[in-house]
């Protein structure tokens, strides 16, 4: 397929789960995080009430996207048990890379700091118990985002291509 189709089929894509999200009235909001050169679209979910409520940011490797991190219904669980959800398509995924053509970066706590940053600023997120997940654990070494973001207590890869257990990591200890 030609690289317009894919950016057309992409954009349509985008445009579907957009009125999938309005008709069926999920608990899915899109924004677009500020980063130096562009945005970083993300789909939260978030957790009735007023809070402060925990948050977990989920990120994904480089063959997905925040949709698809949301079809997973992690987000949905988590906000049964209290806790939120930011997905989101940093650079070289997504739509950070087919529409905006923002490349991934070994320097993902700059984008991870952005994210946080967005967290932090809203009412409803408890800044003290802000987490990251991704989809991938071999993609831009998961722990240095998590490692380098000193705001992040906590961090659990997923779905790892050498370990299919989930690992914890934490910066205490």
């Amino acid at each position: 397929m030609a690289p317009r189709r894919r950016t057309e089929a992409f954009a349509k894509a985008q445009a579907t789960f957009a009125k999938a999200m309005r008709l069926s009235q999920e608990n899915c909001e899109r924004f677009e995080i500020p980063l130096e050169k562009g945005t970083m679209p993300a789909l939260y979910t978030r957790v009735p009430g007023d809070g402060p409520h925990p948050v977990v940011g989920f990120c994904n490797g480089l063959d997905s996207n925040k949709e698809l991190l949301y079809w997973t219904r992690l987000p949905e669980a988590l906000a049964r048990r209290g806790i939120s959800t930011l997905c989101v398509d940093q650079p070289g995924t997504g739509e950070t890379l087919r529409l905006q053509n923002l490349p991934a970066t070994v320097h993902s706590e700059q984008w991870a700091s952005k994210a946080v940053d967005w967290l932090e600023a809203r009412r409803e997120i408890d800044p003290a118990r802000i987490g990251m997940t991704k989809a991938r654990t071999q993609y831009m070494k998961f722990g240095d985002r998590v490692r380098m973001e000193a705001r992040l207590p906590s961090g659990a890869p997923l779905f790892g291509a050498i370990d299919q257990r989930v690992i914890l990591c934490s910066q205490q200890g």
